[in-house]
């Protein structure tokens, strides 16, 4: 049910904030999904405060050719605390890993911004972030399998809009995801 509540809301909402632990999977993730809702006409903005390693600086250029937003300072997070309706965290299995966490919280979590966390990270050291908001909690080898399934679930819901697993870049971040998360 959480699955269908996450593809209801993004169809709903318009501006989207992603935020997460910076590795391949947790990017790859956020990529993959801005990327899909820009083909859905909706805004995504993603938080890379000291930009990537150079293994993985084609995402961002993948980003910037799609005219998705990469936040890089406090104060760009901060600029967008009326524009944003969604925050989407991946890959984060706790609040420490996520680049300009206390912002977030006020300014959006905190002002009851929607929030969908998704990730397959589970023990001891693992907690959700938000207390309230969908949870996309997954057993799975990366979190972008967990993206695959909601993209599915999306194109189905919103046949109108373009097949995700057409799309180039969808899949280069997803492979990229799986890749890092798996090697």
């Amino acid at each position: 049910s959480n699955l269908d509540r996450a593809v209801s809301l993004i169809g709903e909402k318009e501006n989207f904030l992603f935020c997460g632990d910076i590795d391949p999977d947790s990017v790859g993730s956020m990529v993959s999904l801005a990327l899909f809702l820009r083909l859905m006409d909706k805004q995504a903005a993603v938080i890379f405060p000291h930009g990537l390693n150079e293994n993985l600086n084609y995402l961002v250029n993948i980003l910037k050719h799609n005219s998705i937003q990469i936040l890089k300072t406090e104060n760009e997070v901060k600029n967008l605390r009326n524009k944003v309706d969604t925050v989407i965290i991946c890959d984060t299995a706790n609040a420490k890993l996520i680049p300009f966490y206390s912002i977030i919280l006020e300014e959006f979590i905190e002002k009851s911004v929607q929030v969908i966390e998704i990730d397959h990270h589970f023990g001891a050291d693992s907690e959700a972030v938000a207390e309230k908001g969908i949870k996309l909690f997954r057993e799975a080898n990366a979190t972008t399998e967990i993206i695959g399934e909601l993209l599915q679930n999306l194109a189905r819901k919103f046949p109108e809009t373009i097949d995700p697993f057409s799309q180039r870049n969808i899949l280069i971040g997803l492979i990229t995801g799986l890749l890092g998360d798996t090697a």
